[in-house]
């Protein structure tokens, strides 16, 4: 047991900002020993528990985090040992503080938190904050072991600020009875990197409604050329029929003079849709007749293309 004197001089430390002295005397005493089934926090000798009850109290975590900049060495070596509550002041500092290598630094650490965390933070985004602490908040989220139940992105999918959609975006494609609808505001959002990151979901489940948007895309005069071919890629894992009419429109460059069929001319879009028609319908006697015209072609690339979907897909067998 620590007497007076002992406390008083930590607590003298404490307010002279030697928090950082604490924690070495403390990681110097040898640990008790723990169970194979410890909780995620070290285990501690019984004499010293107290102590380190006090340096990873909300005031003193508080303290190390509102200096400017914070004492990450300090906090990194208490993080392991933070209760819930000792997690409050970083996220206190994170809204407050007007330095971006600061909010970046506390950022790393918030997202190496313990999952209950998850219902502060979802407390916290049903105020009234700014754009950039919910956008924070979002991605501590993401980063978190698990999401807390019964947590909804409805309110930030929407957002007027693109970069919380964007944070909203990536948390609700992990929630089945979110995904779908997301990955459909996604794919029509104004903001081409909202897009890409629905286009770069799909490509792993494209749900069928999702293909008139992803078609959309693909055909967009107005979208970047990256866009467009990643939802060419898209429609090629998609193997649904709507989506083979698609690709088949893509690489459809009418016919010559003497009336015979003619693929599209050359583009990044044309290479592409060949490769996706190859690898997803390779049997299909319209894609079949593509990929012939294709292998005819003058041009390497274009050959290759026709080959290259069906070489990938022999590989993955």
């Amino acid at each position: 047991m620590l007497g007076f004197a002992a406390w008083r001089a930590i607590e003298r430390l404490v307010a002279e900002n030697h928090v950082g002295q604490i924690v070495e005397m403390l990681d110097e005493s040898p640990a008790a020993a723990a169970p194979p089934a410890e909780a995620r926090r070290p285990p501690v000798r019984a004499d010293i528990a107290p102590l380190w009850t006090r340096i990873t109290s909300p005031d003193v975590v508080g303290q190390l985090a509102r200096t400017e900049p914070p004492d990450f060495a300090t906090i990194d070596r208490v993080l392991p040992r933070l209760s819930t509550p000792g997690f409050e002041p970083l996220l206190d500092a994170l809204a407050e503080s007007e330095s971006r290598t600061t909010r970046r630094g506390l950022l790393d650490r918030l997202t190496r938190a313990p999952r209950e965390l998850g219902m502060v933070i979802t407390s916290r985004l049903a105020g009234d904050i700014p754009w950039y602490v919910a956008r924070n908040l979002l991605l501590i989220l993401d980063g978190l072991p698990g999401l807390p139940e019964g947590f909804s992105t409805a309110a930030f999918i929407a957002h007027s600020d693109a970069r919380v959609r964007r944070e909203a975006l990536k948390l609700a494609l992990k929630i089945p009875a979110e995904r779908e609808l997301a990955l459909l505001g996604a794919l029509s959002d104004p903001d081409p990197r909202m897009v890409r990151v629905g286009l770069t979901a799909a490509l792993e489940h494209c749900p069928a409604s999702a293909v008139q948007f992803v078609t959309r895309l693909a055909y967009g005069p107005a979208v970047a050329a990256e866009l467009r071919v990643l939802a060419i890629k898209v429609l090629g894992r998609a193997g649904n029929t709507d989506a083979l009419d698609a690709l088949l429109h893509l690489v459809d460059g009418g016919t010559n003079w003497l009336r015979r069929p003619k693929l599209a001319v050359r583009s990044l879009e044309l290479l592409a849709a060949l490769m996706a028609l190859s690898s997803g319908w390779p049997n299909d006697r319209k894609v079949a007749a593509v990929l012939a015209l294709a292998a005819a072609s003058p041009d390497p690339d274009v050959r290759n293309a026709a080959t290259a979907g069906t070489r990938a897909a022999r590989a993955q067998r």
